[in-house]
């Protein structure tokens, strides 16, 4: 039972370690004055994964953890969950207002000009911001 109680206990610290590093550059990111939206799509997904490796593995240390120790493996396990879960809602929100300006920008009217009836319009879409697909109007 103990070997197998330190066994989880070293994973874990292997994967907050992980875990840490990614938190560290997703709030760089998000403090970038432009963050990079397919950057922080990219660490979410892969913090999500370290998030439930390390909701497995303290679910393990748990029930392996004496009574007398269990208060403070519960209080670490949720001091780290909390920050993992308060940086991912960061980024997430950043993304959803990034696309709400981009959606409200190419919504604006000054820019929906009125074509002339005499030119060819040609379809043209596109990937813009943070993964918003447009499709705009190209003048032949």
């Amino acid at each position: 039972m103990a070997a197998q109680l330190e066994r989880m206990k070293k994973k874990r610290k292997t994967i907050r370690s992980s875990a840490t590093k990614l938190l560290t550059n997703l709030e760089e990111e998000i403090k970038n004055e432009e963050p990079d939206c397919d950057k922080l799509r990219e660490l979410l997904s892969m913090l999500s994964v370290k998030e439930e490796s390390l909701v497995e593995l303290d679910r393990g240390i748990e029930n392996e953890t004496s009574t007398d120790d269990l208060e403070g493996e519960i209080a670490s396990a949720l001091e780290y969950q909390d920050r993992i879960i308060m940086w991912k809602s960061r980024a997430k929100s950043l993304l959803e207002r990034r696309l709400e300006q981009e959606s409200e920008r190419i919504k604006s009217p000054a820019n929906h000009e009125r074509l002339p009836e005499k030119r060819k319009k040609t379809n043209i879409s596109a990937t813009k911001g943070c993964g918003l697909r447009v499709q705009l109007l190209k003048l032949d």
